[in-house]
């Protein structure tokens, strides 16, 4: 933590000026910082939000009231951050998520944001956005993922994700695993962090307004609400949602102003990108950018609830760190064939290296256009299409799909 607490204190500690909430888990921590965010602009404020990873360019990171930070002002910063750098770093330089956390500090405290929502980029206690102190902090979930550099059990990842809790920040939680909740308990109770459990809020579905939609009923400040046509799919989703709901009660009794009309508008139009996305109809292909064993539960669990009678030709990339064989075992049910394909950087050098499974039907294509293209042929009546096991795979997928509908 020490290069990315000098690097900022050499900018002017901007990510001082600011309020912000901190979200921390091992899956939906972005879907979560989408939710929190969209609806805390709808309130009427100017919101900044910080993610990773990013599914286009790296300016989608670096978001205030829902526009990505432009071209030039991205340019302008890294700039800027070289010449501190260079004047002050001469070995043990910044790595190129402390830079993209220092661009983002600056930017919210330059344009002056009312709150800033920072998604963790993994783990918490040395993440190089654990520098601020939140308002609230959130850890969404906790299970196996990033093992080389969290550790091999849920006790010892839960750990490192505690170390987002502040004192006297409140905590908000989602579905915590039996395993590691005495760890994040005891954490909070040391830091004197009130804990808010998100199983409080009661999120079930409803009739959307078509049938081929679904809509939410939840209760918020203790209001009915329902939003008829709620646009992310999977019902991994809703668990998402619930510690978001928790997060926008507490800042209301934190002095924020939010009702329930300006939760159902935003929620209603929101969208999050390779999140069980739809990118094509006829011939269905969704896109989903689930990248390790839980992750892949909470996919097929939520296709299974969508198509129930479907089976699926599956495109998959996974990088080398990542547990595979545990990966795609929830997604086999109903998997006809898989096509493996190289994302193309350092950490998939054994892209085509799986072990254990044993099917008769996978195939490899190491160009990603090539491995679409097969998965298409390879589909068959009431079939379709899921890219997923990487953000890698998501642009291309997009950028695939678009050209589709062009010919």
């Amino acid at each position: 933590m020490e290069r990315i607490q000098e690097l900022l204190r050499i900018l002017g500690s901007p990510e001082s000026s600011f309020l912000s909430v901190h979200v921390a888990g091992t899956n939906g921590k972005g879907s979560t910082a989408y939710m929190l965010a969209s609806v805390l602009q709808q309130a009427g404020y100017k919101v900044g939000r910080f993610i990773s990873p990013h599914v286009f360019s790296y300016r989608e990171r670096i978001n205030i009231d829902g526009k990505d930070i432009s071209y030039d002002k991205f340019c302008t910063y890294l700039e800027l951050l070289e010449e501190a750098i260079s004047a002050n770093f001469s070995q043990d330089m910044p790595t190129e998520f402390e830079i993209l956390t220092a661009i983002a500090f600056m930017f919210f405290c330059d344009e002056q944001v009312d709150i800033a929502i920072i998604e963790v980029g993994m783990g918490g206690l040395y993440d190089s956005t654990n520098v601020i102190m939140p308002l609230l902090t959130i850890i969404t979930n906790i299970d196996f993922d990033h093992m080389s550099y969290l550790g091999t059990d849920r006790r010892t990842i839960a750990a490192n994700k505690a170390g987002i809790i502040k004192k006297n920040a409140a905590l908000i939680t989602g579905n915590i695993h039996d395993e590691a909740w005495p760890v994040i308990s005891a954490a909070a109770k040391l830091n004197n962090a009130q804990v808010f459990k998100s199983e409080a809020i009661k999120i079930c579905k409803c009739q959307g307004k078509s049938a081929a939609s679904w809509g939410i009923e939840f209760s918020f400040q203790g209001d009915k609400s329902i939003v008829s046509d709620f646009p992310l799919r999977g019902d991994y989703q809703l668990e998402n949602l619930a510690p978001v709901l928790m997060a926008l009660q507490v800042l209301n009794e934190k002095g924020f102003q939010i009702n329930k009309e300006q939760v159902t508008l935003a929620l209603a139009a929101i969208h999050i990108p390779a999140r069980l996305e739809i990118l094509k109809y006829e011939p269905l292909i969704i896109a989903d950018a689930a990248h390790n064993p839980h992750g892949a539960e909470a996919l097929a669990g939520s296709l299974e609830t969508m198509y129930p009678n479907r089976n699926r030709v599956i495109i998959c990339t996974l990088l080398d760190d990542k547990d595979k064989n545990s990966y795609l075992e929830p997604l086999l049910k109903g998997t006809r064939a898989i096509v493996f394909t190289n994302p193309g950087v350092e950490r998939s050098l054994q892209w085509m290296n799986w072990p254990e499974l044993q099917s008769e039907n996978l195939y490899w294509e190491e160009e990603m256009e090539a491995a679409f293209a097969k998965g298409l042929k390879l589909l068959e009546e009431n079939d379709y299409l899921l890219i997923t096991g990487s953000f890698y795979l998501m642009a291309p997928a997009i950028r695939w799909a678009k050209k589709l509908d062009e010919v």
